[in-house]
C-alpha cells in the first residue's frame, strides 16, 4: 500500500510559504504552479499518475500492495510498533518531569484533554466504546498536541490509549480549518470503510518488532489517523482496528 501512503500524506499548510511572500494570493499561485493542493481546499481525488512517482517508488508500491493482498501486512521491521508498545513507561517518566508545569504551547504530554488548549472541539475518546455489540475498554494514557499553535490553541491532538484486546493505540486528529491543510488522494486507491468516508489501512511489521496497524480517514472538518500496535498480526485485530475507528469517528 505504499502508493496510498504517498497519496494520502500530501498536506500543505498556509504558513509554510510566509517567508516567500506575505500575499496569500501569491502563495496560492505558487502552490498551483507546483501542482500541490491548495490550503483549505479539503480532500481532492486525483489520478495516481499526477503524483509523478519514480519507477523505484512504483515498483516498491506494487510489491507492498501485493504483500497486503496475500498476507494482510507488509513484512518489515516496525520501529513505530515498538515505540507504541513501550509508550506507557515512557509517558510515566514524562508526566513526572512536567508535573506542575503549565504551558499551553508546550509539546509535552498531558494527562487530560482539558489540559490541552485546542482551536477546535475534541473531547477525547470515552472510556468504553461499543463495536459490533461488544464493549471495548479504553484506558487513556495521555494527550499530546499536533500541528501548529496559535492564540486560539493547537490545530491538532493525539490521544494515546490502550484498547483491550487490540493493543496500545494513538488516535490523531487534525482540524482542517485550524491547520489550513489539504490532501490529495489517489483515485485508484479510494475506499470508504469508515462510515462512508475516504479511508485506507495498512499494516507493517514482523514478529521481532510487532505490528503497526495504521488507518487513516478524512472528512471536510478533520483528518484522522488511528494506529494500534500489537505483538502479532491477525485479521481479527485488523477488523477490530477498523471497528474502533468507526466508533471513534461517530464520537
Amino acid at each position: 500500500m505504499r502508493m496510498k501512503c504517498i497519496a494520502a500524506l500530501i498536506l500543505v499548510p498556509v504558513m509554510g510559504f510566509s517567508a516567500i511572500d506575505d500575499s496569500k494570493e501569491e502563495r496560492m499561485k505558487i502552490l498551483a504552479e507546483l501542482g500541490l493542493p491548495l490550503p483549505d481546499s479539503g480532500i481532492k481525488l486525483v489520478p495516481r499518475s499526477t503524483f509523478n512517482l519514480t519507477e523505484e517508488e512504483m515498483t516498491k508500491g506494487l510489491a507492498e500492495e501485493q504483500q497486503m493482498k496475500q498476507q494482510g501486512f507488509i513484512e518489515e521491521p516496525s520501529s513505530r510498533a515498538t515505540e507504541l508498545m513501550n509508550f506507557k513507561p515512557h509517558s510515566a517518566m514524562e508526566f513526572k518531569h512536567y508535573k506542575g508545569i503549565s504551558n499551553h504551547s508546550g509539546t509535552h504530554i498531558r494527562a487530560s484533554i482539558k489540559d490541552l488548549k485546542l482551536a477546535f472541539k475534541f473531547n477525547g475518546i470515552p472510556r468504553s466504546l461499543t463495536a459490533n455489540s461488544k464493549n471495548i475498554a479504553i484506558d487513556s494514557i495521555g494527550f499530546v498536541p499536533q500541528g501548529s499553535y496559535h492564540e486560539a490553541g493547537w490545530s491538532g491532538a493525539v490521544q494515546f490509549f490502550e484498547a483491550k484486546g487490540v493493543g496500545i493505540c494513538a488516535y490523531a486528529i487534525r482540524n482542517v480549518a485550524a491547520s489550513h491543510t489539504a490532501v490529495e488522494f489517489a483515485l485508484e486507491d479510494a475506499a470508504y470503510f469508515v462510515n462512508n468516508k475516504l479511508s485506507n489501512i495498512e499494516v507493517r511489521g514482523n514478529k521481532a518488532t510487532g505490528f503497526d496497524y495504521k488507518l487513516k480517514w478524512y472528512d471536510d472538518q478533520n483528518f484522522h489517523e488511528l494506529e494500534c500496535a500489537n505483538k502479532r498480526y491477525s485479521p481479527k485485530i485488523n477488523r477490530q482496528v477498523i471497528d474502533l475507528a468507526q466508533k471513534i469517528d461517530l464520537g
